[in-house]
């Protein structure tokens, strides 16, 4: 699920920053990633539900670069899809796909978790 879920050549991009061995700015960044993303997928819903396409956009933006960030290329794609369609004022289609971005962050969270397992320095 990893592999498909998450660009794992970001990653690598990543980890090439690090020292030999030092895998903890993928570590934090995973972190970071995990305790406020489920935060913005809430703020983006709330604005969805309130049809307010600003704060849309706005929180879409933000898990936009988050996500990115860190390889959650579907995530991310979904969030910009969702960021463009709110500056339109397409409130149609924010609707349309906030199922797609709540799924998609699901899939990027788990991974994640399981990247952090794996790069959690002991």
């Amino acid at each position: 699920m990893t592999a498909s879920t998450i660009n794992m050549d970001v990653v690598q991009e990543l980890l090439d920053l690090c020292e030999e061995g030092d895998t903890s700015l993928v570590s934090e960044l995973i972190e970071i990633f995990l305790e406020d993303g489920p935060e913005r997928v809430r703020t983006t819903l709330e604005a969805v539900a309130s049809d307010d396409m600003d704060a849309v956009e706005r929180a879409t933006h933000s898990l936009k670069g988050s996500s990115g960030n860190l390889g959650a290329t579907y995530l991310m794609e979904t969030a910009e899809e969702m960021q463009t369609a709110s500056r339109r004022g397409d409130s149609e289609r924010v609707k349309q796909l906030a199922p797609e971005l709540e799924a998609r962050f699901a899939a990027a969270e788990d991974a994640l978790k399981n990247l952090l397992v794996q790069y959690t320095c002991t």
